[in-house]
């Protein structure tokens, strides 16, 4: 049960609502100075949109993040042995670390002035 729920759960954050509503591409393609093309994976510039890749790989940072959390309740609640407890918790740690910032990450390559225009000062 706890698996069916994960899983709904990484759907729904995943943006699968989204992508079969606007059937978006896969990833995208964006062109260098020299006239290159390389794959991008993530749509800057545009925070209601996404490419299918985008929105299932944030979906993992935040089931990893999310699943960090629960690994941390279980070490602490749980009656394992102390190495049991130390290796869950550094466990738990690292994917709430590992996810958060990920997550952070993506968002900073999609929205690449975020944080930077919230304290816009009158002589800029």
């Amino acid at each position: 049960m706890f698996l069916l729920c994960l899983f709904i759960y990484y759907m729904s954050v995943s943006g699968v609502t989204y992508d079969i509503v606007n059937s978006p591409p896969s990833f995208g393609v964006e062109a260098d100075d020299r006239g290159n093309t390389r794959p991008v994976a993530i749509l800057k510039w545009q925070l209601n949109q996404q490419y299918i890749v985008e929105g299932f790989t944030a979906g993992f940072m935040m089931v990893l993040a999310s699943g960090g959390f629960i690994i941390l309740d279980i070490a602490e609640t749980s009656s394992s042995t102390k190495m049991g407890r130390l290796l869950m918790t550094g466990l738990g740690f690292s994917f709430t670390i590992l996810g958060s910032a990920a997550c952070y990450t993506f968002f900073r390559i999609k929205w690449p002035v975020y944080l930077d225009d919230m304290f816009l000062q009158e002589g800029k």
